[in-house]
């Protein structure tokens, strides 16, 4: 598994929603022209392309942002969301012990790919080092121990094309059809447990695919 790849893999089981700072590149040309590209850094310097220009004032800050990952048409880009209104804390147990994980391979209704066999998908989840399943129990301490609630078998097919998905709610609409395709099967997750999806969003021009976790 590329360094690459488990980095994505750790970001994906955490949130949809990122948090980490604006940052700029400037590109010089030989003619004395020059482009800025600006990206989302996260706190352990993995940078984002972000899809549109953020505000000004955040660049190059240590005001910490949120953003959302967004499809494009070259892959996957992070856009800055708007600051929260402020909200009272509202005080909670650190999670520990057993935390149940669901596991589903899915691809979306206008893929037909299916680029990694199941038990590689589990390996990558579950299996030893280099997994996510060591990895998140190794920065936690051990304080929690994940464990496999259910592993979806084969892959599933989402209702909608990528087409479909591609707004702001992606993430929420392809949560929600991943869990009613479980439910239709009569699985029925636990509370205060994990989903874990890895998707498939088709195949590059370059060559390989393209797939989120």
């Amino acid at each position: 598994m590329t360094k690459a790849l488990f980095v994505l893999l750790a970001l994906g089981w955490l949130v949809f929603t990122l948090s980490g700072y604006v940052v700029g590149r400037d590109v010089l040309f030989v003619n004395g022209s020059s482009v800025t590209y600006y990206f989302l850094m996260l706190d352990n310097g993995t940078l984002i392309p972000l899809v549109e220009p953020p505000p000004a004032h955040l660049i190059g800050t240590e005001e910490r942002v949120e953003a959302e990952l967004v499809f494009t048409e070259v892959g996957v880009g992070a856009r800055v969301l708007a600051p929260r209104e402020p909200t009272q804390a509202i005080p909670s147990r650190p999670v520990s012990g057993p935390l149940l994980v669901t596991l589903v391979a899915a691809r979306l209704a206008d893929v037909s790919a299916e680029p990694y066999n199941m038990s590689y998908v589990h390996d990558v989840v579950f299996g030893p080092f280099p997994s996510m399943r060591h990895f998140w129990e190794y920065m936690l301490g051990g304080a929690v121990i994940i464990r496999p609630y259910y592993i979806h078998w084969g892959w599933a097919t989402l209702p909608r094309t990528k087409a479909d998905y591609c707004n702001a709610n992606f993430f929420d609409d392809i949560t929600r059809d991943v869990i009613n395709i479980l439910y239709s099967e009569g699985i029925m997750l636990p509370s205060y447990s994990y989903l874990n999806y890895y998707l498939t969003i088709g195949q590059r021009a370059s060559g390989g695919f393209e797939d989120v976790f």
